[in-house]
């Protein structure tokens, strides 16, 4: 996130019905959605999947996030529409593939990062037997 210039975004870890959701990146660049949920949204990514620079948001004074008056879901779109574009978007986690999880479970201390692909494999090594969405760390 501290690399941010205007809009980055990554993997989220249990949202919308599945182990994980993520932009697609092609060449650098998000060309799509792996999403549980309406991937046919602008942004279809959940609210913890991207960070925005302050110089964003002063620099879009009228923007906002609507708690209410937005669709059902459609918040992060609604509010992203406002700032950016896909194509602007600047993919963090090696490219949207990585996703760091901690386990706090019997004894793990410190995130260790593994491939979106070997989450399960990396919870097993450290001996977790559940995954917590509050354990979840993206990996930057």
């Amino acid at each position: 996130m501290r690399t941010t210039r205007k809009v980055s975004v990554w993997p989220v870890g249990l949202v919308g019905g599945r182990r994980y959701e993520r932009p697609i990146v092609e060449n650098g660049r998000v060309v799509g959605w792996y999403t549980g949920w309406r991937p046919d949204r602008p942004f279809a990514i959940d609210m913890a999947g991207f960070a925005v620079s302050l110089q964003v948001i002063l620099s879009h004074p009228k923007a906002v996030f609507k708690r209410r008056g937005s669709q059902p879901g459609m918040q992060e779109s609604d509010f992203l529409k406002q700032i950016t574009t896909v194509e602007e978007l600047e993919p963090k986690a090696n490219n949207c593939t990585k996703l760091c999880a901690e386990c706090l479970t019997r004894g793990a201390s410190s995130p260790s990062c593994h491939s979106i692909w070997g989450l399960t494999k990396a919870h097993h090594i450290a001996g977790a037997t559940e995954i917590h969405a509050s354990h979840l760390l993206i990996h930057l």
